[in-house]
């Protein structure tokens, strides 16, 4: 399949990848989702860059609690290895994120639902923020494409039950590896003990 993304793979950002081509898969016909997952994308490679950049590792919080995407990005460090529009881009595309998720939820305002155009802009985003990202941690060699919307599906792919099934436990072992990799990250003696006296 072509896509976008290619250039996260094996020897890149595979999880960050899979993430952004369910997104791009998406973006034009079922744009609640794909913001919804490009958002996910955004909050993996937010995750490898504080698990990767010296600059960034002594500034990872040591609570679960202090990890949320809007505190990560908003750290001081991590404010400072970005350009302004880079900025823009990422805080645009959490926010786009943040409507997705947050859509059908009865204690958040009522907003119009995300129109295709809005799940293009948050994929571009996603596009520019994850090819910064592999040039400046995997080198300026690797082939990054321009970014072509004659590659995004118009029309909708169904799954069938066992795809649904399988993408929902890659899903689920995507966000057990990224809570290790989290608690990797804690310094040492700051990990929860539970039954000790």
């Amino acid at each position: 399949m072509n896509s976008n993304f290619s250039f996260l793979n094996a020897e890149t950002l595979p999880q960050v990848g899979e993430t952004a081509r369910m997104a791009e898969q998406h973006t034009l016909v079922q744009p609640v989702m794909a913001t919804g997952l490009c958002r996910k994308a955004l909050e993996e490679l937010v995750m490898f860059m504080y698990a990767n950049d010296p600059r960034l590792t002594p500034a990872f919080p040591t609570s679960h609690h202090d990890r949320t995407l809007s505190r990560l990005i908003g750290h001081y460090e991590f404010k400072k290895i970005l350009s302004p529009a880079l900025k823009d881009q990422l805080y645009l595309l959490k926010q786009y994120g943040n409507t997705a998720l947050h859509a059908s939820d009865p204690d958040q305002p009522a907003t119009a639902p995300l129109t295709p155009a809005e799940s293009l802009v948050a994929l571009k985003a996603l596009y520019g923020l994850a090819a910064l990202a592999v040039k400046t941690y995997f080198g300026p060699s690797v082939s990054i494409r321009p970014f072509d919307e004659g590659l995004l599906p118009t029309k909708a792919v169904y799954l069938t039950v066992d795809q649904t099934a399988e993408l929902d436990a890659r899903l689920a072992q995507q966000t057990l590896m990224a809570d290790l990799q989290a608690e990797r990250l804690k310094p040492e003696g700051t990990g929860s003990r539970t039954g000790s006296a």
